[in-house]
Formats: structure tokens, sequence, C-alpha cells
């Protein structure tokens, strides 16, 4: 982390420093994570759950040399008394960025925001010194805790950005100042917060509004609401990608397997043979070009932009493979759902030659969509070979009751036993698992892991 004084921290976050000044060389919000060694600032942010305020006390025992408070604190410390906390650590994000200089890339959307930020760091880290926010801290604390990360050498920052409701992502920009924007895709996710997706892509274009006249914006060329987003983009420099048409970076030629993905990549009236050693369909693709547009407006070469790909891995949670036992395939796709991301995980599952099994828990934040959106999966599925259907929660019963072979659960534990029996009889087959991060499927995963693992 970038060191700074408790007097110019004071000054940064409009606070009252009582106490001495001293220099400050880490910083978190869990009491958990500081250590004696280091002059750590504890900041008590009060979330949805816990009150930092309350772990005051355990911080300055486990080695706290400072803390930001909204009150008044009665221990022998140095502390800056704010009128918010979670202002302060706003502004502490943005005086690092700034003092550091470093580059922000800055990408949203509905999905694929974390496969993105993947492919581009994964070139990038190579390339450029890049760090990239962990996992999905896509929040305003999240991006804080990425930024705390940044160190010396690093050059570029991408930071994933969401959002479940209006204003999220300008409150987001008002700290961060990005060199190159993305809008990856709008699909239908946390309707709930927009109402229709109209609304979704309103609120994604939040991270154009106020750009600097340099700043660089990557569009996805197939996304319907480009017109929607045009009087945010004059006098921008735009570069446009495409599965289906001719763009900045477009794909032609797309050939998808069992296990991987070719193309050919065309890029400034150049072309490139890419290979992606993953699982995926269209979506991936698309996924990739977006993260291409990052790297070569980040000045990488293309031909070692292609040879990154070649080594790409999956992410975690994103149609990530489980070999188990060689003749079992688990693809975990559970880190969330939604209906256009549902469709493209069943296109990839119906690809296989063995048995095909889809287990899917409820979409949630759909609001008024939510029976629409989950009847036209079960109708989708009709399309496809697929042996097997499980469903999870109040909702899903709507996809499971179109297939002759469906079956419909309101708790785990009745689905897990339901499924083990029908296994017995299947010798080789591929699991897909899917459902909203609020359904928890990721213990089906591991459930079948043990399982299958101890056969």
């Amino acid at each position: 982390m970038i060191k700074f004084s408790l007097e110019e921290i004071s000054y940064t976050v409009d606070g009252e420093l009582f106490g001495k000044n001293t220099l400050i060389e880490e910083i978190s919000i869990n009491s958990k994570n500081i250590k004696k060694n280091r002059n750590f600032l504890f900041i008590a942010v009060k979330g949805e759950k816990k009150d930092g305020h309350d772990y005051i006390k355990e911080a300055i025992y486990m080695g706290a040399k400072a803390i930001i408070s909204e009150k008044i604190i009665k221990f022998s410390i140095p502390y800056i008394l704010v009128s918010s906390t979670k202002n302060a650590i706003c502004r502490i994000t943005k005086k690092i960025l700034h003092k550091t200089g470093i580059k922000i890339i800055a990408i949203t959307g509905s999905s694929g925001k974390t496969s993105v930020k993947e492919i581009s760091n994964f070139i990038l880290k190579n390339e450029k010194k890049s760090i990239a926010t962990k996992k999905n801290f896509n929040n305003k604390i999240g991006i804080f805790l990425s930024v705390l990360r940044i160190k010396k050498n690093h050059k570029i920052i991408i930071l994933e950005i969401g959002a479940n409701h209006f204003k999220e992502i300008l409150e987001i920009r008002k700290f961060i100042s990005p060199n190159i924007v993305v809008i990856n895709n709008i699909h239908h996710s946390h309707i709930l917060g927009f109402k229709n997706i109209s609304g979704v892509a309103k609120a994604k274009s939040e991270i154009l509004k106020n750009l600097s006249k340099d700043t660089k914006v990557v569009l996805n060329a197939d996304s319907a609401n480009l017109q929607k987003w045009k009087k945010y983009l004059k006098n921008k420099k735009v570069f446009m990608f495409s599965i289906k048409k001719k763009s900045d970076f477009f794909a032609k030629k797309i050939k998808i397997s069992q296990f991987s993905i070719n193309f050919v990549l065309y890029v400034k009236n150049k072309k490139y043979t890419v290979f992606i050693p993953i699982i995926g369909g269209l979506h991936s693709v698309s996924n990739v070009l977006a993260a291409v547009a990052i790297c070569y407006l980040c000045d990488v070469k293309m031909q070692k932009i292609i040879f990154y790909l070649r080594y790409l891995k999956p992410v975690p949670n994103r149609l990530f493979p489980i070999f188990l036992k060689k003749k079992f395939l688990i693809l975990d796709d559970t880190y969330n759902a939604n209906f256009e991301s549902v469709i493209s995980s069943l296109d990839v599952l119906n690809r296989f030659s063995r048995k095909k099994i889809f287990i899917f828990g409820d979409m949630k934040e759909l609001g008024e969509y939510k029976y629409i959106l989950h009847k036209k999966i079960g109708m989708y599925l009709l399309k496809k070979n697929i042996n097997l259907v499980f469903t999870l929660g109040k909702l899903s019963n709507l996809v499971s009751m179109w297939h002759k072979n469906g079956m419909h659960f309101t708790k785990r534990e009745e689905l897990l036993k339901n499924l083990l029996i029908k296994l017995k009889n299947f010798s080789n087959f591929v699991i897909l698992i899917k459902g909203s991060r609020k359904m928890k499927m990721e213990k089906i995963v591991e459930f079948l892991k043990n399982w299958i693992q101890n056969e």
C-alpha cells in the first residue's frame, strides 16, 4: 500500500485528528486482518450486518495504531473523527488513485464482467504490471480494498463495477476517473432494482457520464442499446467489439467444441487465428473480444495477446470444469444466473456427447419478470437433448415442469438424495450446476465432489 501520514489522511477525509501524527503503512476495515508489525489504520465501517465501531477495541488489541471513526473514541490511540466512514473510504480511494497516477480500467455490464477482468489481467499483469479486483469485489468497499493493494510497481488497475440499483455506478464514478471504460453487455440482471432491461441499460450507462475527453470507451456492438448511449459518446474515442458484424474487434469462423474455442479475429484490417482452451460458448468469445480490446488499448502487441489466449484458464464458478474419475464432469457455473447466461450455459451443456444433467436454482431479483423468464428457460430446454433436470427453490419448478425427466425440490437435501439414486444408473455424465448467488448452488458442487471421490 502507498504510505500516508495521519495528518494527510485527516485532510483527505475532511476529518478531525485527535492524538499525534503517525505514518500509516496499511489500512483495514476488518479487525482480524490487522498485524502488529505494521502501522495499521482501522476504519470502522457500518455494514448491513455488522458495525465496525463494535470492533474498535479488538482492532486496537490486534495492533491498530490509529482509527477512523464516526464516534468519539475513549481509548488512548490517535483517531480521526468523521461524519461518515463510508465517505472516508471513497475519499481515500480517490487519493490513492490520484497519488499513484495508475491507469484505471473500469468494466461493467450484466454478466461476464469477472471473466473480462480475469482475461485482461492474465495478459496485462505479465506485460504491464497490472492489478485487478479480487473475485467479484465490485462495489464501493470492494473497489476500496482493491485500491489498497496497489504497490509502486503497478501500472494498471482493472476494476470490476457492479450495480443493483440506480446511481450506484454514478456514486463510484465520483472517486474514480477511468482511462478505459467497458460495458460488456446488457441482460436481464437485477431487474428488481431497475424495473426492466431498459433500466439496466440506463444504470450501466452511468459509467459513461462525465468522462474526460481522453477516456477510451469499449462497447459491445451487438448490444441493442448503443443508440441510447450516443449522447454520452460525443467527441469520445469509442471502440466496438462484435461476434456478429464488422467492428474494431470482431470474430468470424467461430468453432466451438466441447473443450475449446477457435475463431478468426479481425483487428485493424488484420486477421489472427485464435485458440482458447476453455469450455464455453458464443458469450465466451464476446468476453474474449472485450478483453482483447482492453489489452490492445493498453499497447500490448496483438501477437502477444494471441499467445496469452492460448494459455487461458477457466474462471472459478463460471463454467469451471471439475473432472472426477475421468468419466464424470461437473460444470460449476454457480456464481450467478440471469436469463441470458442460463441460455448460454445450456447451449454449452448440449454440446457434450455424454449423459447430460442440469441442476438449476432460482434466478433472483427479476421483479415482475420472474415467472415468464423461468418459464422461457423451461421451454428452451425442450430444444435441447438434456437427460435429467433437477430444480431447487420457489420458482424453478417452472423450468423442470417442461421436461419429461424433470424433478423439483424446495430443499437441497431432498434434491441430493434423489440425485444420488439417479446417478447410480449413469456411468458417464456431465452435470451443469447453475443458479443465483443466494441459492448457494456451490454447496451442491462440493457435495458431489466428495460423493464421487468416495464412490
